[in-house]
């Protein structure tokens, strides 16, 4: 439970990509920097050990700000449809099956 709102273990990064973003969304003095980035790299990330990457959340936090979409922040099952509308998935399981398939 988070503030009353139950989050599922499904789609596997949703909640913390969710919470980073709010908190890079209520941080405005790093929107304008961030804005003018259009690659993000987390040199710790490690597929084989987590999950959650930094600099992924930072991407969605700039596609969402860029497309003006940062209002599907306030409804939880707004934010996860776009986890199901795109095919959002950053787990290991997935960077394996890419890395099987050649495209990683």
């Amino acid at each position: 439970m988070f503030y009353g709102s139950k989050w599922e273990l499904n789609p596997t990064t949703a909640f913390y990509d969710w919470l980073y973003i709010n908190a890079l969304n209520q941080n405005k003095q790093y929107h304008h920097e961030l804005l003018s980035y259009q690659a993000f790299t987390d040199i710790e990330f490690n597929p084989e050990k987590s999950i959650n990457c930094q600099a992924y959340s930072v991407a969605m936090f700039v596609a969402l700000a860029k497309n003006d979409m940062l209002g599907v922040l306030k409804d939880k099952e707004a934010f996860l449809g776009l986890y199901q509308k795109y095919k959002i998935d950053n787990t290991t399981k997935y960077h394996k099956e890419l890395k099987q398939t050649s495209l990683l």
